[in-house]
């Protein structure tokens, strides 16, 4: 079970929007891999899992996680972990955490356990602060994926409007122009033939 998180609550419908607009999201400043899709699973009506795909490491994940789960901007009341095995070459490589948001503190206020119980705080950049304290205690999620078919939610990538240079923008003010007076002539001959023809 890793890169999972688990939402507990009536949330189906503004999970699956937050995930359709991820690129879209304030704090995504942590570089979204092309052609990475979600598998969204719904258990029952109160329990649902998102899959992301095994590349994406801590700082993407708490990231995600911290998106779906923040007060600011969740509108759901779903209790949500996360379950990820730490591959950056640091102090979470290869340990199995358990990450949650902090309802109270700064921004980005992202929390992992591992298995043994130690405690850390994940910045946005996915670096880890070992703590000397502990709030919550690490859970294997109970949950069997084999007998669901997963919705897959595709990341969608919007490529910037490329600005055009002032010559383009000249020549489409003059092409602009063209079909208003051509328009314009057209209408004014069609009046021409319709008042000759009931004249």
């Amino acid at each position: 079970m890793n890169n999972l998180i688990i939402v507990k609550g009536n949330a189906y419908s503004e999970i699956k929007r937050l995930l359709q607009e991820l690129h879209t999201l304030p704090l995504y400043d942590v570089g979204l891999q092309k052609n990475i899709d979600f598998e969204l699973y719904k258990l029952a009506d109160d329990l649902l899992v998102i899959r992301a795909n095994r590349r994406l490491g801590v700082a993407f994940f708490s990231t995600l996680l911290y998106h779906i789960d923040a007060p600011e901007y969740k509108k759901h009341k779903a209790e949500v972990r996360g379950y990820i095995t730490g591959l950056n070459s640091n102090e979470l490589k290869n340990k199995k955490l358990m990450m949650y948001v902090s309802k109270r503190g700064a921004k980005h206020s992202v929390f992992a356990i591992s298995e043994c119980g130690a405690h850390y705080r994940i910045g946005a950049t996915g670096k880890a602060t070992l703590l000397d304290f502990q709030i919550a205690i690490y859970r294997n999620p109970e949950i069997n994926l084999n007998d669901t078919v997963p919705e897959i939610i595709p990341v969608v990538h919007i490529k910037e409007p490329r600005k055009l240079s002032k010559k383009e923008k000249t020549a489409i003010e003059k092409i602009d122009k063209t079909i208003y007076y051509l328009a314009l002539l057209l209408v004014l001959l069609i009046g021409y033939v319709v008042f000759s023809i009931f004249r």
